[in-house]
């Protein structure tokens, strides 16, 4: 094999300057690198910068839909669905936690009563931000368990205090779609659990009357009637079936018709096509039009 006397003298040097550059490096003293700051509780989540959140914002321009979901305790939230619906579908989402959890066990530390209530609370704000959800609470608070909604009503001196909290969120958020983790029956165990279904229920209806809780018309909140799902299931659950639910003779035959189907894509909601209203079908230009400007 032939080698050049050129190449071979370049190469040698080369590789000394490589050699000498490494020999530099050794001996240059490594600085400590500066730990790492730790994100704030305030400090935007990485899903919400950069690409990412440039995503994010993009999905919820894509729909005005809005959700609200009522649970009795931290902890008692369907995360994977606010997920879902806020960061997956962009639809503008309220999670409302009736009590701070202060009447819960606590096996991996000392806190309990008011101060595991103030933990608990911030351990739910905390996972709000991931699931991407607005946070409320009621005045009401978690005594420990309670083995019906009557004992839980009335150590909470009546119900109507938390129907007010309830009824105050659907008529600032105004959302289309309420959604209660809860049945209402025996099935919930926990009477708060109950209670909070049996409030959901409730509140649907009266945060669209003017005559309940008027003082917070007085003070600018306006009444806010929650679209219905057209299916028998929900009907039934909220003990409406008798005249909703169904198109049937007798019924209330008030529908709001939309493309899609709200049940697989809830921001489906707002794709109105045509409202019926006393027998009297209106068109979306029709209801639009005494908003227009002339």
């Amino acid at each position: 094999m032939h080698f050049q006397g050129r190449p071979q003298k370049h190469s040698i040097r080369t590789m000394g300057i490589v050699l000498l550059a490494a020999l530099g490096m050794l001996a240059t003293p490594i600085r400590a690198q500066a730990p790492a700051t730790q994100s704030g509780p305030v400090d935007p989540l990485p899903p919400d910068t950069g690409a990412a959140g440039l995503k994010q914002m993009l999905i919820r321009l894509q729909t005005t839909a809005r959700l609200m979901q009522t649970v009795a305790h931290p902890d008692d939230e369907d995360g994977g669905m606010l997920t879902l619906e806020s960061r997956g579908k962009g639809v503008t989402t309220l999670l409302m936690t009736l009590t701070r959890g202060e009447g819960g066990q606590n096996k991996v530390g000392s806190n309990l009563f008011d101060v595991l209530g103030v933990l608990r609370a911030l351990e739910l704000t905390a996972s709000d931000r991931y699931y991407g959800v607005e946070q409320r609470f009621s005045r009401v608070a978690d005594f420990g368990y309670s083995k019906n909604p009557d004992e839980t009503f009335q150590k909470w001196g009546g119900h109507d205090i938390p129907l007010s909290d309830m009824v105050r969120v659907i008529r600032t958020f105004r959302p289309d779609v309420l959604l209660a983790r809860f049945s209402g029956t025996d099935r919930d165990g926990h009477g708060h659990h109950q209670a909070s279904a049996l409030l959901t229920k409730e509140a649907f209806r009266a945060a669209a009357d003017p005559k309940r809780f008027p003082e917070q018309i007085k003070e600018g909140l306006q009444p806010w009637q929650a679209l219905q799902t057209a299916t028998i299931l929900p009907a039934r659950a909220f003990g409406y079936d008798k005249d909703l639910g169904t198109v049937d003779e007798g019924k209330l035959a008030d529908l709001i018709l939309v493309a899609g189907d709200p049940l697989h894509d809830v921001r489906d909601v707002a794709r109105v096509q045509q409202v019926i209203v006393d027998g009297r079908v209106y068109s979306v230009p029709e209801i639009l039009a005494p908003f227009q400007r002339r």
